[in-house]
């Protein structure tokens, strides 16, 4: 059954940098009346004055991490960092500080790549908005790479009272909110195709872990690094 869990390592400090950030970007827009980190690290999808889909030039390449850590509101963060949390911590139990800062990165990274292709495939709609902040896809990549790992474990879904539901079920059921989301609500402010790259990115971080990939990718490495060394020795003999 899932359980609420202390704070593990990982995520407490990922929480602690995320709303140090919120504090500064709230107090710099309030001292300037002008929002300095939005401009800095926000992902921008679309030119506002032209309303065409917006390249980020490769020297911008931190904006693919860093809108993860901006935030429009106190309610956008909270909401963000409480589902986190919930997950996170029990995820970190399972595999370890290292493994959940590597699928919460990934799935950041997926999440703004998911946006910008929507973007330019024009998927996210002429009136959705046209900056991405918010670290909603790495908690969809947390979330999704729990259900993945555990299919059968009990989760609890808030709709006025606490649901009981299977993981798989609920994984289910989110996918298809997101799609619905993004097919039929296009000019909502939420980023659906954000959402959905955190999810892909989650949920092919559980199936690496479960299949291995990095030992294997390990060994094949190191095979081909002795395959190198005893024909450099030839050579050299």
């Amino acid at each position: 059954m899932f359980k609420l869990t202390k704070f593990s390592p990982a995520i407490k400090y990922i929480i602690l940098l995320t709303s140090i950030v919120f504090l500064l970007q709230t107090a710099v827009r309030l001292l300037t009346g002008f929002p300095w980190l939005e401009g800095l690290g926000s992902l921008i999808l679309r030119s506002e004055h032209s309303g065409t889909a917006q390249t980020v030039p490769w020297w911008q390449v931190w904006r693919l991490l860093t809108y993860a850590l901006l935030h429009y509101d106190f309610s956008h963060l909270f909401w963000n960092m409480l589902g986190l949390w919930l997950v996170g911590s029990a995820l970190e139990t399972a595999l370890g500080s290292r493994s959940l800062t590597i699928i919460y990165i990934f799935s950041i990274i997926s999440g703004g790549i998911s946006a910008l292709i929507c973007e330019a495939l024009g998927l996210n709609g002429a009136a959705a908005t046209s900056i991405l902040m918010g670290a909603s896809a790495g908690t969809m990549g947390i979330l999704f790479s729990f259900i993945a790992l555990n299919p059968q474990s009990t989760m609890y879904f808030w709709l006025l009272v606490l649901i009981p539901i299977k993981a798989l079920y609920l994984g289910i059921a989110l996918i298809l909110w997101q799609l619905g989301g993004l097919i039929l609500f296009s000019a909502s402010s939420t980023s659906y195709s954000a959402h959905l790259g955190g999810i892909l990115a989650g949920y092919i971080a559980a199936l690496a872990i479960k299949k291995c990939w990095g030992e294997r990718l390990a060994v094949c490495l190191q095979n081909l690094r002795k395959r190198w060394q005893r024909r450099h020795i030839r050579v050299v003999k």
